[in-house]
């Protein structure tokens, strides 16, 4: 069999590194390939005298031969690196006493262009290294023993294993939970006399308090032995062998685990247990348990015990090592890992819903409740999680069954609950974090409604895309901020229509009355709805849900957050826009008992113009100016978020102010332009600079006149009073409407006629 065309460029670069060198590398013996060994072998004499050493490292002599095994497919694959000896046997990374490990992860490490050079450079600082005794520095995580798997058993393992400081070691059981016909969950660490759960296997446990050679025995007999000069004695390990004999079946095999501390998962971090599990077939459980029944001599039983030992079969199991103590998950360093062991509740699992709730589950959320009433239907499949046979179920059902395979040890519960009337007063506030991906106004009105009511309420996070997905919104509210995502939307609508350069954002989530057409995917009285595919909900619902968690997670921003994702495949496409909004600050509406929003600048800008008016016309003078805002009383809320000063035709002086007219239906107009409709004229402010924030008749006649005299009256309006303006000043809000202003005989009567006093 002749050289391949890798080997022998591997050979010349071998010459030719050899030719260089000095004498330090020199080519000693070549096996050429065959058909039974395909492999290229090179035995080099290496130079080692270079290498400082220390006690506790490789026993390396000042040269040291190896054995290059080169692959036919070089350099698409690596070279082996073996020894003609067995001197090494026993130290880190020499395998099956002759096998020296280079690479810890050669699909990373291997460069196929430094081909050989590479190759031998590698090899000289692995001796450099193993002279010192550094394969395995204290700042590195330590390479594992090698146990290579024989078989098709596969054991997860979950639970961290059991501390035993000062002990030689732990006897004990391992339960396996099995989960398919090759597949068992190790979810318990028990001590030999505890039961297991029904359905559970009970596997055999040692756990060593020191190391074993960098290979594991790979038979019974070769495990007994290294057992013994760890101080096991044999009646010891018999009775391992043996006290799970009873707890299984007659065609059961026997689980063996056993652990050394030979794992480190963080730089510095403690040695951690490395385990590994066999299999002992049913044959040789049976001749085992034979043993057991054989007799009370305990001297023959451990006779016949080390003669089972030579003829036992064992396979090694596949050990999946899920345990925190050992393993780093992938996502370590993601947005997502804040989510990690938080309490969920997710309201509504649709087209955003139903990817969100995957990527909570696999990010390691400790529970998740979700809530939604609706059931799957043929139409929704083309951009949902859902599959064919789910059609007809409902969806929280078939979104609960999906996150219990992903994540079987998640606390997944599910509700459905009509969110429309209450979401806190009903669902409770158990949670860490709140996710509504149900994009309903309905929804929406109702968690404002509980959060004005609960303001350290948790978190929130809402989700939403635009009428053609060409872009995803997430609100994000922290914990206690004034105000729901209604609120917070509101406001961002304000900030997008006053600022040119987010029109695209304006125009998508607040389209104007006639500039969209309705998208209904059904004929009949069928809903409206979005158009996006299932690519354009699963890249909108991963950004989203990792914006959010994030955001959540950075405890140094205050206020509130909304940030709109593009989609990548739109025209034009913007960059991702987020909008930091400042908490509003809270007021309470004296007749009806509303909650007032004011928005930051409002109030800066009230105060500049009481300042102003101090300094220009006298700190005893009255002003005011323009209100807008909006009433809601769906919500019993007023929401102030502009102000301007006195108009040119106002009035001052120390008893009164009138509120002139001129420019004021231009400025209301511009309001209403620059908030896209959301902001509009509700009222009117003013001072009393010496006096409380209680209305005079001159006040109370202003509000008659603009709610029963002027042509197109309101049918209600807001009057403030800055109360003692001039020193202390006390914020006095009143909203009247049409039918409660009253002329008496002497001076206008309110009459309230109003579920909120």
């Amino acid at each position: 069999m002749s050289r391949s065309s890798g080997q022998q460029l591997a050979f010349d670069q071998i010459e030719e590194i050899s030719a260089l060198s000095d004498r330090a590398i020199s080519i000693v013996d070549v096996v050429e390939p065959a058909d039974d060994s395909p492999r290229l072998k090179v035995t080099i004499s290496l130079s080692t005298r270079h290498h400082a050493r220390a006690d506790g490292g490789l026993p390396v002599r000042k040269r040291e031969r190896v054995i290059l095994s080169i692959p036919g497919n070089f350099p698409r694959d690596y070279p082996w690196v073996d020894l003609p000896h067995k001197r090494f046997a026993g130290y880190s990374h020499v395998q099956w006493t002759t096998h020296v490990c280079l690479y810890r992860s050669p699909d990373v490490e291997w460069l196929p262009r430094d081909g050989m050079y590479g190759f031998i450079d590698r090899l000289n600082k692995w001796f450099g290294a193993a002279a010192l005794g550094e394969l395995d520095p204290d700042d590195a995580p330590l390479h594992p023993p090698v146990v290579s798997p024989s078989g098709n058993f596969r054991i997860v393992v979950r639970e961290n294993t059991p501390t035993f400081d000062g002990k030689r070691c732990w006897i004990g059981t391992a339960e396996l939970k099995p989960i398919h016909d090759t597949r068992f969950d190790l979810i318990q660490w028990r001590h030999a006399a505890d039961s297991i759960d029904a359905g559970s296997i009970a596997a055999a446990t040692i756990l060593l308090n020191d190391p074993f050679p960098m290979e594991y025995p790979n038979s019974v007999r070769a495990l007994v032995k290294q057992l013994e000069t760890h101080g096991l004695k044999l009646v010891d390990l018999y009775v391992v062998m043996t006290s799970q004999l009873a707890s299984l079946g007659l065609d059961q095999p026997l689980f063996v685990v056993l652990g050394t501390p030979m794992r480190r998962r963080d730089p510095n971090g403690p040695l951690r247990q490395h385990l590994a599990i066999w299999r002992i077939n049913a044959e040789a459980v049976t001749a085992l348990r034979a043993i057991q029944a054989g007799g009370d001599n305990r001297d023959d039983a451990i006779e016949a015990f080390v003669q089972w030992s030579f003829d036992a079969s064992v396979e090694w199991c596949r050990v999946d090592e899920a345990r925190e103590e050992v393993t780093l998950s992938r996502d370590t360093g993601s947005a997502m890992t804040s989510a990690r062991g938080k309490r969920i509740l997710l309201l509504g699992c649709g087209a955003l819903g139903s990817h969100v709730a995957d990527t909570l589950v696999r990010a390691g959320v400790a529970s998740i409740k979700i809530v939604d009433k609706a059931i799957v239907t043929s139409g929704v499949l083309v951009r949902q999680q859902y599959n064919d046979a789910e059609i007809g179920h409902a969806k929280a059902s078939a979104t609960r069954d999906r996150l219990q395979k992903i994540a079987p040890h998640c606390d997944v519960t599910i509700g459905f609950e009509d969110l429309k009337y209450g979401v806190l007063s009903k669902l409770g506030r158990d949670f860490d974090v709140i996710i509504d991906a149900t994009a309903s106004r309905a929804v929406a009105e109702a968690l404002e409604e509980d959060l004005r009511n609960d303001p350290a309420a948790p978190s929130i996070l809402a989700m939403s895309v635009s009428a053609r997905a060409q872009f995803g919104r997430v609100v994000v509210r922290r914990s206690p901020v004034t105000g729901g995502p209604k609120s917070i939307i509101r406001n961002a609508q304000i900030a997008c229509f006053s600022n040119p350069t987010r029109a695209k954002l304006a125009r998508a989530f607040w389209p104007q009355p006639g500039k969209v057409d309705l998208f209904q995917p059904e004929p009949g009285c069928s809903e409206p709805t979005f158009q996006a595919s299932a690519a354009d909900m699963a890249y909108h619902a991963a950004g989203l849900v990792n914006l959010g968690f994030k955001e959540l997670a950075n405890e140094e921003r205050a206020g509130s957050l909304v940030a709109f994702l593009p989609n990548v495949t739109s025209e034009e496409t913007p960059k991702l826009a987020r909008l930091n909004l400042l908490d509003p600050i809270r007021h309470k509406e004296r007749n009806h008992g509303h909650d007032v929003f004011v928005s930051q600048a409002a109030a800066k800008g009230i105060a500049a113009e009481v300042s102003r008016a101090s300094r220009t016309l006298g700190p005893d003078v009255e002003t005011g100016g323009l209100m807008f805002g909006e009433i809601d009383d769906s919500l019993g809320l007023l929401h102030l978020d502009a102000v301007t000063g006195p108009p040119p035709d106002s009035v001052h002086s120390p008893k009164l102010f009138l509120c002139g007219t001129d420019g004021t239906r231009e400025r209301s107009e511009l309001e209403k332009r620059r908030s896209g409709g959301a902001s509009r004229f509700i009222g009117i402010w003013h001072t009393h600079p010496v006096s409380p924030p209680n209305p005079s008749d001159v006040d109370l006649g202003a509000m008659q006149n603009i709610l029963q005299i002027s042509k197109t009256p309101p049918r209600h309006t807001v009057m403030l009073i800055i109360g003692h303006a001039s020193t202390d000043p006390e914020w006095g809000i009143y909203l009247y409407r049409r039918g409660e202003l009253d002329f008496g005989p002497r001076r206008v009567r309110i009459v309230v006629r109003s579920r909120y006093v």
